[in-house]
């Protein structure tokens, strides 16, 4: 068969949408209609939520009648707890686009009615969606194994593709167990959608796994999730961007010795890491390159990690820098959060979301190392080759600070060879006096001063001056005088030689 003739075959694939949101998007917009799919997860995890959002979509969206078939909880707790998340069944009843069905209670002579009246049931509603909460319950009817397996395989299975009905079966995973449900669901369900939760850094963090879907192309890597107000949140793979297009145009730091040494800045789309111990200014640079890129009428964001909007803009006032006003024209925005393991995912989903809608020239991220500590290192790693390949695909350019010890090397943070410029700003102790030294450490294509300057937080912003001749091995971080300078001082400073022999 021709390639056009596959690809023709694959677009008419009918699809049928969860309406959970970021799920869809990650199985090629819904599961194949007719299909037969495994909900397993730990208990807690959101499986009847998930599955509830599949009835409720289908429902209200797309005019398509669901039933839910209950052998865990009632009517009644059923409807409470879907009004929760803002999810009106009582409305789709009176519409008759759902139909709940009470099997609390199911002894085994019942089994064969149970089926009878869901088959009745789905034929008398027209139903498109079905939802069976949950299969480890009603497998328990079944004297053996191999009695569930033929339900499942012919009733459930055949009898309900052929009328295009879309099936949800939800089984349960024990805690510690690597087991789902019976351990038949998932060799008979054309797919398996796992759920779990764990712990990390003490808070809990919910994985979602798509382990097996048959006829759809799916992503290997795991994806994260959230319950909130209206339902379940699955958040995108923090896959890096395409590269579409490479910037020859610089744009400005901020600081015009800096530019100097950058030989007139830094290119278009880039990203530039800026290091240093606390008060090295680092977030000061930050707000330096924000004010000159809206100055500029470029739209500029700026996300922090460790501070609050108002106080960065306290922090620039101090400047001079009017950013209260620039948030007012629309060219300026601040973002604050305080990250944890269990909101991260939802972090970069918000911010995400601010990018497309407000599409800044400018992006900064103050700090690194606050995501660091939230994150295990594949993952931070991701973000930052993300970070990286956004403004590469975009056209913004991204400046990210992060906290370094004292006499660290961009080497010591691991993912520095990620940035097009590494920036590294150091405190130097001289003569009872604190002074600061820059320097750059990489210029991905394009020619730098590569001296060791000495720069002055002014009551404008940053200043760099000239580079620093009476101090040497600054970067060791055990700075002392030059030869020269020393030479010098021991002949200015050290008592005077008397000849052998000679008197006063």
């Amino acid at each position: 068969m021709a390639s056009s003739d596959l690809k023709t075959r694959e677009v008419s694939v009918d699809r049928v949408a969860t309406g959970v949101e970021g799920f869809d998007s990650a199985i090629e917009g819904g599961f194949p209609r007719g299909d037969l799919i495994l909900i397993a997860g730990h208990p807690g995890s959101g499986k009847t939520l998930l599955s509830s959002q599949f009835l409720y979509n289908g429902a209200s969206n797309h005019r398509e009648p669901g039933v839910y078939v209950s052998f865990a909880e009632n009517r009644e707790a059923f409807l409470r707890n879907m009004r929760r998340t803002r999810m009106d069944f009582e409305k789709c009843e009176r519409d008759g686009l759902f139909k709940f069905l009470d099997f609390v209670t199911v002894k085994d002579k019942a089994i064969d009615e149970i089926l009878s009246t869901v088959i009745s049931e789905l034929d008398s509603l027209g139903a498109k969606r079905l939802v069976i909460d949950s299969f480890s319950a009603m497998a328990q009817a079944f004297s053996r194994k191999i009695e569930a397996r033929i339900v499942l395989h012919t009733v459930l299975g055949r009898m309900t593709r052929l009328n295009g009905v879309t099936t949800m079966l939800i089984a349960e995973k024990p805690l510690g167990s690597k087991a789902l449900g019976g351990e038949i669901e998932e060799f008979v369900a054309d797919a398996v959608v796992v759920l779990t939760h764990a712990l990390a850094r003490g808070y809990l963090v919910r994985n979602l796994d798509v382990v097996k879907m048959r006829g759809t192309r799916t992503s290997r890597t795991r994806l994260h999730y959230d319950i909130g107000d209206g339902g379940l949140v699955v958040y995108p793979p923090l896959t890096p961007y395409p590269l579409e297009k490479i910037y020859s145009e610089k744009v400005s730091t901020g600081v015009d010795g800096l530019d100097k040494m950058l030989s007139g800045g830094i290119y278009k789309g880039s990203t530039v890491l800026v290091m240093g111990e606390s008060g090295t200014g680092k977030t000061t640079s930050a707000l330096q390159f924000l004010a000159r890129g809206a100055m500029n009428n470029e739209k500029v964001l700026f996300t922090s990690y460790e501070e609050s909007p108002d106080e960065l803009l306290r922090h620039g006032s101090s400047f001079g820098w009017k950013l209260s006003e620039l948030v007012e024209a629309r060219k300026a925005k601040f973002m604050s959060f305080f990250p944890d393991p269990s909101n991260i995912q939802r972090i970069f989903s918000e911010v995400r979301q601010e990018i497309s809608e407000f599409r800044p020239a400018r992006l900064v991220v103050d700090s690194l190392t606050s995501l660091e500590r939230m994150m295990d290192p594949d993952e931070f790693f991701q973000v930052i080759r993300r970070l990286v390949t956004l403004g590469k695909s975009r056209g913004i350019t991204c400046l990210a600070t992060a906290r370094t010890s004292e006499g660290a090397l961009p080497s010591d943070f691991w993912v520095s060879s990620l940035a097009d410029v590494i920036l590294s700003l150091r405190q130097v102790e001289s003569q009872s006096a604190l002074r600061r030294a820059l320097v750059i450490f990489k210029a991905r294509g394009s020619p730098l001063d590569s001296s060791i300057k000495e720069f002055e937080i002014s009551p404008v912003g940053i200043a760099v001056e000239e580079k620093f001749t009476d101090l040497e091995q600054i970067l060791s971080g055990a700075p002392r005088k030059t030869a020269r300078v020393e030479g010098w001082s021991e002949a200015f400073t050290a008592r005077p030689q008397t000849k052998a022999g000679s008197h006063k």
